[in-house]
């Protein structure tokens, strides 16, 4: 195992919702998606969401910022517990202390994420 010195940190929090199911109230839970980006220009981004059917995503690569804009290009993603080669980029707008998503799979623009401190 390794450190490396951390830039930062952005997370989405947990959010739940109340969903009447005919004359009952049911709690639904959706959360986590969490982004580090390290000191090197490496990253390290985790989705977990749950809308009724559960999706879970690790991603690692390079980043860069230009114009307001976080840039993430995506060389490796886990599949089934094993890391695979891939090529994509990932873009966010930087808005104050929070990430918001562009261009990505799996992004819906009302998450942001936000700057732990």
């Amino acid at each position: 195992m390794f450190s490396q010195e951390i830039h930062s940190t952005y997370k989405y929090k947990k959010v739940k919702d109340k969903v009447k199911v005919s004359t009952n109230l049911k709690w639904d839970f959706y959360e986590l998606d969490s982004l580090v980006l390290f000191k090197n220009k490496t990253f390290y981004h985790k989705k977990v969401y749950h809308f009724h059917e559960f999706k879970y995503s690790e991603s690692k690569g390079d980043w860069k910022i230009s114009n307001d804009t976080l840039y993430l290009n995506v060389s490796e993603k886990k599949f089934d517990d094993k890391w695979e080669n891939v090529q994509d980029v990932e873009t966010l707008t930087l808005k104050k202390k929070k990430l918001i998503p562009i261009k990505g799979r799996y992004y819906d623009r009302r998450k942001k994420l936000k700057l732990e401190s």
